[in-house]
């Protein structure tokens, strides 16, 4: 009788070393749980903001090609670059630029045109779209797109 009475201190000693183990082992499982959440929630907000920015690109694109004339951004005189594009998003700035800052009419890429290539000229516009995202707004995402719109040369 003696020998299981000392046994039964011993049990209770390894059951709260294995609680001890145990609850150690969930604690840091819950960390890494709520550390995994946290990047996936991070990399859906840059890739939301990207596809936003992307998408701002688009419209812009697509509204100038209905747009009348005098409301079209990319028919405006070389003086009148850059300038901004009110978006309906205040953390969302659009700026519309020349591409290259020495010629307002550059070549065009090689393509299969008539025998007036020589006349034609191209417009290289740099559409730059900064957004910013995350829980506070401290994170930035840049996307730059580039258009080329094909004018007569009237430097001759």
């Amino acid at each position: 009788m003696l020998k299981l009475n000392k046994q039964n201190g011993i049990v209770l000693i390894i059951s709260l070393t294995f609680l001890i183990i145990l609850t150690t082992l969930a604690s840091r499982l819950m960390s890494n749980t709520i550390i995994d959440i946290k990047i996936v929630r991070a990399t859906q907000e840059k890739s939301h903001a990207i596809e936003e920015a992307i998408n701002i690109i688009d419209e812009i694109i697509a509204q100038q090609s209905i747009a009348s004339n005098e409301n079209r951004y990319f028919r405006q005189s070389k003086n009148n670059y850059p300038f901004s594009i009110n978006t309906n998003n205040p953390n969302i700035q659009v700026n519309v630029s020349l591409a290259s800052s020495q010629s307002y009419n550059v070549n065009c890429p090689h393509a299969t045109f008539p025998s007036s290539i020589k006349n034609i000229k191209c417009h290289h516009f740099l559409i730059k779209v900064n957004s910013q995202y995350g829980r506070y707004n401290h994170q930035n995402i840049i996307v730059k797109a580039g258009l080329l719109q094909q004018v007569f040369d009237e430097s001759d």
